[in-house]
C-alpha cells in the first residue's frame, strides 16, 4: 500500500493559510482566561446534591476571579464550557477529579486521591526554575 501526499500539497498549504488568517484569540495564548478545578473526593460527596454545590460554589469563585482579570466577551465562554462541563460530571465512580476549560477546549480528569503524595510535598515543596539571564 503507497500513500502520495503530492496532490493534496496545495490543498494542505491553503487550509493552513485559512487558519493562519483565522484569529479568533488573542497572538499570545498564555494571556486568555483559564480554569483549573481540582475536586478532591470525599465522603459526604456520596449524598446527593452535596456535589454539585462543591462545584457551583468552585464555579462561583473562578468565575468572580476571572472577572477581576478579563473583559467581559472574554469570560463569557469560558463559563460556559465550565457550566456545560459540570453538567455532565456524576461521578459514580468516587474519584477525585480536575476541570480544565480554556477559550478553545475543556477537560475533566478523574485520579485516585493519594495522601502520600500529599504529605510528600509538604516536606518536598516544588522550587520555582531560576531564569538564566545572558
Amino acid at each position: 500500500m503507497e500513500f502520495s501526499f503530492a496532490a493534496n500539497s496545495e490543498s494542505m498549504s491553503k487550509n493552513k493559510k485559512r487558519l493562519h488568517d483565522c484569529h479568533l484569540l488573542p497572538e499570545y495564548n498564555e494571556h486568555n482566561p483559564r480554569i483549573s478545578i481540582f475536586i478532591r473526593f470525599e465522603s459526604k460527596m456520596k449524598t446527593p446534591g452535596v456535589l454539585e454545590s462543591i462545584l457551583a460554589h468552585r464555579a462561583k469563585v473562578a468565575e468572580a476571579e476571572l472577572r477581576k482579570q478579563y473583559p467581559e466577551e472574554m469570560v463569557t465562554p469560558v463559563i460556559l464550557k465550565l457550566k456545560n462541563i459540570m453538567k455532565g460530571i456524576k461521578n459514580d465512580a468516587h474519584q477525585s477529579f480536575a476541570i480544565f476549560v480554556c477559550p478553545v477546549s475543556e477537560k475533566i480528569t478523574y485520579f485516585t486521591y493519594n495522601s502520600y503524595l500529599s504529605d510528600f510535598n509538604k516536606f518536598h515543596p516544588l522550587r520555582t526554575l531560576k531564569s538564566i539571564e545572558n
